[in-house]
């Protein structure tokens, strides 16, 4: 049986939410901050990651364009617990972002076990997810 786009994005999703970065939730929101396909595994609602990320966006584009840098790809929060990181791109002229909430990891850990293993960044998983997903809604 063929799968159709939905299918094929929850798969993407998923498999960032379990590639071993931590990641908590994952959602996928169009230019209007609407939800796409999400998944959470800490019980929060997918309603409230896409405004957090809608959120981040707004503010990451603000202060970009005010400082005369342009319009931002990607963009972080980091706390001390909990990080929340966001990546857009374009699908046919219109916006969409990837957005991951994923837990915050010691220094030491990031820094050695991460060049130790070679795993990339979450910035980076979203990069890369971000790329597969205009593949689907671009077909």
């Amino acid at each position: 049986m063929k799968k159709g786009k939905h299918e094929k994005l929850e798969e993407i999703v998923t498999d960032v939410v379990e590639d071993g970065h931590g990641i908590l939730s994952c959602v996928v929101t169009n230019e209007r901050g609407l939800i796409v396909t999400g998944q959470t595994t800490d019980g929060s609602s997918n309603d409230t990651l896409a405004a957090m990320v809608s959120l981040l966006s707004d503010s990451a584009t603000r202060v970009s364009e005010n400082l005369g840098y342009g319009h931002p790809r990607t963009a972080s929060v980091k706390n001390y617990g909990i990080n929340i990181a966001l990546h857009e791109f374009k699908v046919r002229d219109r916006w969409f972002r990837i957005g991951a909430v994923h837990e915050a990891r010691g220094l030491l850990d990031r820094g050695f076990f991460d060049k130790l293993f070679n795993r990339g960044s979450v910035e980076d998983n979203l990069t890369d997810a971000a790329a597969k997903i205009r593949s689907v809604l671009e077909t």
